[in-house]
């Protein structure tokens, strides 16, 4: 399974047909260290003649059927993991028989707080379950079950900065934790942080600090360096054995890495050379790359597991269009980070890497095969399920791919956190 990486593979893959689509959104403690994942999902459309409440239905089937089939873990590690609860779940959630120590349950915005209400999250609360209150409104409805919840998501982009400081002042008179959610620039969470906040959700990790202009620091310029020698064609296996020979952590963790049980090897490797003879020049040019870049300080894990993520499911779905060479589509998944690792425009990151024109606009423009299949993953990780439709692809088949590159990705990380 693990040779190459983009091989299918096994995985979380439940099958087409009548199967929700799940993604995971990352949320954060304040040291950018992920402490647990929310579940986005949508039902799989209704079979003709039927009628279902896609909201309901997705959310007893992703949880359910992950459960059940031990699918939990592969999508989430390690990690707690969020799920909205829509009214009539709620209520009956007390049969799922979960274990309450993975799950946050979220009480959505729109769930009328009745005495049923209050009575199922007491309910829970006694079952130890956590709860939370998803997109809080200030002197809104909820407001009768703070004292319920363990946790308020609060939409920063429902306030201006005056109105959030008073969301957050009001709020600090109850025993609650803070979620900020939709924070999308490291400015909103430097915003989050000042006000307090304890935790913060979006996608502001994968974008590049605004910073003002200056030579790059040295580690990074290292780093951009030993990329573009990776990426090098010219490069063959002398040069390369050299290259991450050379780089004393970077050669400890490669050969932990393909060691570690994420690599099936029938034998043990013990220098990059044999390493290069048994594997392949392409197959370590990646792990190297994707180690090197691993490596970059001051950045969240997250963004090395997001890199693989989009890498192995651009490959998968690269190949499912039947494109002979998918590697093209896993080296574009892998840069397209690149910027935020950096804190640099991605345009600029990429001069200096000796990449082919296609992967070039594939990544500053999201154009031709390779650019919007990427463009359709990076949708679909953030539950845009119609912006993959471009494809042409079943949006289970689709789905289907993301559920495998989370697994595949998880277990890398595992692998490289046990060599570290």
């Amino acid at each position: 399974m693990r040779e190459g990486p983009v091989g299918a593979g096994d995985g979380l893959a439940t099958g087409v047909g009548g199967q929700p689509l799940v993604a995971r959104q990352p949320v954060f403690d304040p040291a950018n260290r992920v402490m647990g994942y929310e579940l986005l999902y949508r039902g799989a459309p209704p079979a003709a003649g039927e009628h279902a409440d896609w909201s309901e239905q997705a959310t007893s089937s992703v949880l359910l059927d992950l459960i059940a089939g031990g699918g939990l873990d592969g999508l989430l590690g390690e990690q707690t993991a969020f799920v909205n609860l829509p009214r009539s779940f709620l209520l009956d959630f007390r049969q799922g028989g979960l274990d309450p120590s993975r799950l946050v349950l979220e009480v959505l915005e729109d769930v009328d707080p009745d005495p049923e209400v209050k009575r199922a999250m007491r309910a829970l609360k006694d079952d130890g379950y956590t709860l939370a209150l998803d997109d809080f409104v200030l002197f809104g409805q909820h407001q009768g079950l703070l004292e319920l919840a363990d946790l308020v998501k609060v939409d920063i982009q429902g306030y201006d900065d005056q109105g959030l400081r008073e969301c957050v002042r009001e709020l600090r008179r109850y025993p609650l934790y803070l979620v900020a959610e939709k924070v999308e620039t490291h400015a909103e969470q430097a915003l989050c942080r000042e006000l307090g906040f304890d935790y913060f959700q979006g996608y502001f990790f994968a974008q590049p600090r605004a910073v003002a202009r200056a030579p790059m620091p040295s580690d990074r310029l290292t780093a951009l360096r030993l990329l573009g020698r990776l990426q090098d064609p010219a490069v063959d296996l002398e040069d390369l054995t050299d290259l991450i020979s050379q780089d004393v952590y970077l050669s400890y963790r490669f050969l932990r890495l393909i060691n570690s049980a994420f690599f099936p090897l029938r034998r043990r490797i013990d220098s990059i050379h044999r390493a290069l003879v048994y594997l392949g020049l392409d197959t370590v040019r990646i792990w190297a790359t994707w180690l090197a870049m691993a490596g970059i300080g001051g950045k969240p894990r997250e963004l090395a597991v997001t890199n693989l993520v989009r890498a192995r499911m651009a490959a998968s779905l690269g190949r499912a269009l039947g494109d002979p060479e998918p590697e093209r589509y896993f080296t574009a998944g892998l840069f397209s980070t690149l910027d935020a690792l950096l804190d640099r425009p991605l345009r600029e990151a990429l001069e200096e890497l000796p990449l082919s024109e296609e992967l070039m606009t594939a990544l500053l423009y999201g154009e031709g095969p390779v650019g919007e299949t990427l463009a359709a993953v990076r949708a679909y990780e953030r539950a845009d399920w119609q912006g993959t439709a471009h494809l042409g692809l079943a949006l289970e088949q689709v789905g289907e791919a993301y559920l495998e590159a989370v697994q595949w990705a998880e277990e890398a990380r595992a692998a490289m956190d046990a060599g570290s």
